[in-house]
């Protein structure tokens, strides 16, 4: 079914629209998307906020029971109604208060370093995201260069044919080349949008911002040392994690210490003479039925051995990644090298030299296709490598914390 006039121009309008706000992003560098990440961010702002909340829960720490008071009235001596009133305090062991706030101190500052991990994980992020939109839109350059020469022939095919010039199978060639261009520009730019997206949720924007670079490669300090993997945040929390597996230990043995208590009564006896008599009362209380709770701090102390092969197995794996990610950056590095050296070079020379050949007619049309496919691979394929060499320098800067 034909579109009307009116369908017509309400599509361009709606196009122009939408090329407008396209054309409206905002210019953005990886050091301006990393301070908007850290402000804005939403996984980071809750980490700070569970920071917060530590921070206030260790005064905690000192959690007494309620003070009682009792009070009573009757013939309690007598005949005469008199009168008593009582107030108690009942406490833990000094040495359980000492061990709590041990623990809640051990927990905060778990959070301040989980805080530095989800820092280190964004900042991972962003930069994955970043330098891929860099590269999605260096590959885009490359499909609308050939598209251009693909819509350039399939218009001098068709024009061909209606002249006799040429057969159908150079025109459908051309027309087919014509179509896969159009599908892999459509494609690269569904990505580009999709990379786009992920970005402006990573930095909590309303807007969507445009990346921009001098180069498409991500920097990177290959200067390593074997202290930059135990300064590690994941390894710096786990290593956490047995303090307070510890720390939890000591205030479930603590409180097998027995509680204290302190009281004063003061009573009238009028059957014996006006005055008010007072008490002063100590007490302990004497743990007797302690099974549970040396259950407790058994089972806290095999927490600390839990948390501390954790620890081991991941001291193990964060080598183990850092030592495969720098023998892989050199391969992929030399992988690119080679391209920018050789095959880039060779494959401007191939463009060039068969867009001549075909326009002096020296080759036909389909082996003008062969030879730009081949071409054109060379290039995008150079880009996949950068790509791929992207993702290896930002695995290697979320290791050294760089």
């Amino acid at each position: 079914m034909k579109f009307s006039n009116y369908h017509k121009k309400f599509t361009a309008i709606l196009f122009l629209i939408i090329s407008g706000i396209l054309s409206a992003q905002e210019n953005i560098t990886y050091e301006q998307a990393l301070e908007k990440a850290f402000q804005q961010n939403g996984a980071l702002k809750n980490s700070r906020l569970l920071s917060e909340y530590q921070e206030k829960l260790k005064e905690s720490y000192l959690d007494i029971p309620q003070t009682e008071l009792n009070t009573q009235i009757g013939q309690m001596n007598g005949v005469e109604t008199d009168n008593s009133f009582s107030i108690s305090q009942r406490f833990n062991f000094p040495t359980v208060y000492t061990k709590r706030k041990q623990l809640l101190n051990a927990e905060w500052t778990a959070s301040i370093i989980n805080q530095k991990l989800t820092k280190a994980q964004l900042k991972k992020e962003i930069a994955d995201v970043f330098y891929r939109i860099l590269t999605l839109q260096e590959k885009k350059k490359v499909i609308v260069y050939i598209g251009g020469l693909y819509n350039n022939f399939a218009d001098k095919a068709a024009l061909r044919l209606k002249k006799g010039e040429t057969n159908i199978l150079e025109e459908s060639t051309a027309e087919i080349q014509k179509q896969q261009a159009e599908i892999q520009l459509n494609m690269l730019e569904n990505d580009l949008n999709t990379a786009k997206l992920q970005l402006q949720l990573l930095l909590q924007s309303e807007e969507q911002y445009q990346p921009v670079s001098d180069k498409p490669t991500m920097d990177i300090d290959l200067q390593v040392s074997k202290e930059m993997i135990r300064q590690h945040p994941e390894l710096e929390y786990l290593n956490q994690q047995i303090t307070i597996s510890e720390a939890e230990a000591q205030f479930e043995k603590s409180r097998l210490l027995p509680d204290l208590l302190v009281g004063y009564t003061n009573q009238s006896m009028k059957n014996v003479n006006s005055n008010r008599f007072n008490t002063i009362q100590i007490g302990v209380g004497i743990p007797l039925f302690t099974k549970g709770q040396r259950m407790l701090t058994k089972a806290a102390k095999a927490k600390v051995a839990i948390s501390e092969n954790q620890y081991q197995r991941k001291e193990i794996e964060l080598k183990t990644r850092l030592a495969q990610q720098m023998n892989t950056y050199t391969n992929q590095m030399k992988i690119v090298e080679n391209y920018e050296q050789k095959q880039l070079p060779k494959s401007e020379t191939i463009l060039k030299t068969a867009q001549r050949q075909m326009e002096a007619g020296e080759i036909d049309y389909l082996d003008w296709v062969i030879l730009t496919n081949q071409a054109v691979k060379i290039k995008v394929d150079y880009i996949d490598s950068i790509e791929k060499l992207n993702g290896i320098a930002s695995e290697l800067n979320f290791l050294l914390l760089k």
